[in-house]
C-alpha cells in the first residue's frame, strides 16, 4: 500500500527513542504486495528494482531495508535520501544508516547533521555516525556532547551524540585519559538528572564503558549522583560506574563504602553491582565483604557466583588469598549448584592449570552436557588447554562435544553456517504468536514481533519441531542477558543461519534477542535480556518480548533446563 506521511512518532529503533514517521494507509498497489516482496528481498540480502519502486510509490519505510541489506551499494543509496525535503523521509534515512554500521558513508552523515535543524533527525544522525565504528568521528562526537543544550527541544541532539560516541567506543576498552576533551562532568550531571529518563540512562551507559574514571570525577560525586536518581536503570548503571573508582587507587575507600551499603539494600540488582564491583578493588576490606557472600550458603546462587566471579577477577591481579581461595574451590566442588561448580573449575583453571585441565576433561567426558560446555570455554583460555580439546575432538565418538570442543579452538567454526531459505512473507506472518517455555525455574511466555518476522518464524519452528526441549540456559549474566542455545542434539548443527531484522525493537528488560557469532549467523541460540543493553541495539535482533514470566526470567541461574516449548498461534483479528 502507498503510504502517505502525516506527523512524527516514536518507535522502538535502537535506545535513541528514535522516532518514525507514522503512516496513513492508502490504497495498495492491485497487483503488487510491496511489504512482502521488499521484505523477502532483504531477507535474501538481494537488491531489487522493487525497492526503488516502492519508495517512488511512497513505501518510504523500504528504505530500512536498505540498511539491512547492508552492502556498499544499498548504503549508498541511502545518502540520497538524507537530505530530503521531508524530515520523515530522512528519518528513515538516518535510521537505515545506522544498520549499514562501517558501510555507512562519513561525509554523508556529517554533512547532513550541519544542515539538519530538525532535532529528533539530528540525533538519529549522530547515533548513525558513532555505529560506523570510525576513530575520526569521535571528536565530531565529543564536541556535540560538549556543546549541545540539556533543553528539553535539544535532548534528542545530545541524546544522539551520546549514543553515538557510545557505540563507537564501546569495545574500544579507551581509558578517561584518552577522551580527554570530553566533559565528564555534564556527563555525570546528565546521568542524575530525572527530567528525562532515555537521556540520563545514555549518559550513565557512556560512562560505564570507560574506564579510570576516577582520574576524571570524584567517587563522592558518582555516590551523590547515584541517590539523586530516581530511575532503577540508571542506577544500575551509576553503580557500575562506581565499580571503576577503586582502578587507580584514588578512590577505594569511598567505593568500598559505597558498595558496602548496596550489599544492604533489598534491590537485588543493586547488590550484584555492588558485589562485581569489589572485583576492581584490591584492598582487605573488600576482599573480607565478598568472603562474607561467597561462603554464605544461606545467600542466593546468584550472589553467590557474583562473589566467586569477583574473587576470580582478584586473583588475576593477585589480590586475593589465593591459599584460601584455592581450599575454598575444593569445597565448592561438591555444592548442588551446577553453576557454582563451574565457578569452581573454573578458578582450578586459573589457579593450577595442569590440575583444573585434569578436572576439566573429565567434566568434558562424563559431566552432565553444562559441565561439559563449561569444560569447553575453560579449556580454550590456554594454548595447553586448546591442544587437550583438539586431543579430544580427534578421539571422540560424541559429536556434539567434539564438534564444541573444535568451536572451542577455533570459534570462527561457529559462523560458518548455510544460510536458511526465506520463507514466503505470508507464510512468516503467520507465524506470529506466543511461545511458552516451561523451564526448570518455571514458565516464561514470549511473545514474537511482527517486525522481525523471520527471525520469529525461524524460533517458532525450533519450537514446532521440539528442537527447544533440552535447552540448557548456559550463559546467565545477571542485569545483563540470559541466554540459552546449548543441546546435546547433532541436527542442530545442520540447522542453518538467518539474516538480522534490526527493525525488531530495542533491547529493553524482557526482550528476546537472537545470539549470534557475527551479522547475520544467528540460529538457534537465543537471550532474554534482563536489563536495557543499549549496546546491543543494532547489532543483534530482537523477535519477541516475555509477556508473562518476567521474574522466573530474573530467577534463571546457568544450567537451567528449558524442559518443553510450545506455540500457539495469534487469532487472525490479533494480526
Amino acid at each position: 500500500m502507498s503510504l502517505k506521511f502525516a506527523k512524527l512518532s516514536v518507535v522502538t529503533l535502537g535506545m535513541l527513542a528514535i522516532y518514525i514517521p507514522s503512516a496513513n494507509a492508502q490504497e495498495e498497489t492491485p497487483d503488487k504486495d510491496y511489504t512482502a516482496l521488499t521484505a523477502e528481498a532483504a531477507d535474501a540480502r538481494k537488491f531489487d528494482p522493487i525497492f526503488k519502486e516502492a519508495i517512488d510509490e511512497g513505501h518510504f519505510e523500504t528504505i530500512l531495508h536498505l540498511g539491512q541489506i547492508g552492502t556498499a551499494e544499498t548504503c549508498r543509496r541511502i545518502d540520497h535520501h538524507l537530505g530530503d525535503p521531508s524530515p520523515d523521509v530522512r528519518l528513515y534515512a538516518a535510521s537505515a544508516a545506522a544498520m549499514c554500521l562501517d558501510k555507512a558513508s562519513v561525509p554523508a552523515l556529517v554533512i547532513q547533521i550541519n544542515r539538519e535543524r530538525q532535532p529528533i533527525v539530528k540525533g538519529a544522525l549522530y547515533r548513525s555516525l558513532g555505529l560506523t565504528g570510525r576513530e575520526d568521528v569521535r571528536k565530531f562526537l565529543i564536541d556535540a556532547i560538549n556543546e549541545n543544550s540539556t533543553s528539553e527541544r535539544e535532548m534528542p541532539v545530545l541524546g544522539g551524540a551520546i549514543e553515538g560516541l557510545m557505540q563507537n567506543i564501546v569495545y574500544a576498552g579507551l581509558a578517561a585519559d584518552q577522551l580527554p576533551a570530553l566533559d565528564y562532568t555534564k556527563l555525570l550531571k546528565v546521568a542524575s538528572q530525572n527530567g528525562s529518563e532515555e537521556t540520563a540512562f545514555r549518559a550513565a551507559y557512556l560512562l560505564t564503558r570507560i574506564s579510570k574514571l576516577d582520574s576524571k570525577i570524584a567517587g563522592s560525586a558518582i555516590e551523590k549522583a547515584f541517590d539523586n536518581s530516581r530511575h532503577e536503570s540508571v542506577k544500575i548503571l551509576l553503580a557500575r560506574v562506581a565499580a571503576r573508582l577503586g582502578e587507580t587507587g584514588r578512590d577505594e575507600a569511598v567505593a568500598i563504602g559505597f558498595f558496602a551499603r548496596l550489599m544492604g539494600e533489598d534491590n537485588d540488582k543493586y547488590r550484584y553491582e555492588a558485589i562485581s564491583g569489589l572485583g576492581r578493588l584490591s584492598g582487605p576490606q573488600s576482599e573480607s565483604l565478598l568472603w562474607g557472600v561467597a561462603q554464605d550458603s544461606d545467600k542466593a546462587v546468584l550472589e553467590r557466583q557474583a562473589a566467586v566471579s569477583a574473587l576470580l577477577v582478584r586473583e588475576s591481579t593477585k589480590a586475593v588469598d589465593q591459599t584460601r581461595l584455592a581450599a575454598f574451590l575444593s569445597d565448592l566442588e561438591a555444592t548442588d549448584s551446577a553453576w557454582l561448580r563451574a565457578k569452581a573449575l573454573q578458578g582450578k583453571l586459573q589457579l593450577d592449570a595442569k590440575t583444573g585441565e585434569a578436572l576439566a576433561i573429565d567434566r568434558l567426558q562424563n559431566g552432565e552436557y553444562y559441565e561439559a560446555f563449561q569444560a569447553i570455554a575453560g579449556l580454550s583460555r590456554t594454548d595447553s588447554g586448546k591442544a587437550k580439546l583438539t586431543e579430544y575432538a580427534a578421539g571422540s565418538d560424541n559429536s556434539v562435544r567434539a564438534q564444541e570442543a573444535r568451536i572451542g579452538v577455533d570459534p570462527s567454526i561457529e559462523a560458518d553456517t548455510k544460510p536458511r531459505p526465506t520463507p514466503p512473507y505470508e507464510e512468516a506472518v503467520e507465524s506470529q504468536g506466543k511461545i511458552t517455555l516451561t523451564t526448570s525455574k518455571g514458565v516464561i511466555e514470549i511473545q514474537t514481533v511482527i517486525d522481525a518476522p523471520y527471525a520469529s518464524y525461524n524460533f517458532v519452528t525450533l519450537v514446532k519441531e521440539g528442537k527447544l526441549d533440552g535447552m540448557i540456559w548456559h550463559r546467565v549474566i545477571p542485569n545483563f542477558v540470559a541466554q540459552a542455545g546449548q543441546k546435546e542434539d547433532a541436527s542442530l548443527y545442520e540447522w542453518g543461519s538467518i539474516r538480522e531484522e534490526w527493525a525488531g525493537g530495542p533491547h529493553v528488560v524482557g526482550s528476546v534477542g537472537v545470539a549470534t557469532a557475527g551479522k547475520d549467523t544467528g540460529g538457534t541460540q537465543f537471550f532474554i535480556n534482563t536489563h536495557r543493553n543499549m549496546h546491543l541495539n543494532g547489532r543483534y535482533t530482537v523477535f519477541g518480548q516475555v509477556s508473562e514470566g518476567l521474574d522466573i526470567a530474573f530467577l534463571l541461574e546457568e544450567g537451567d533446563i528449558i524442559e518443553k516449548a510450545t506455540f500457539e498461534a495469534s487469532k487472525s483479528d490479533d494480526k
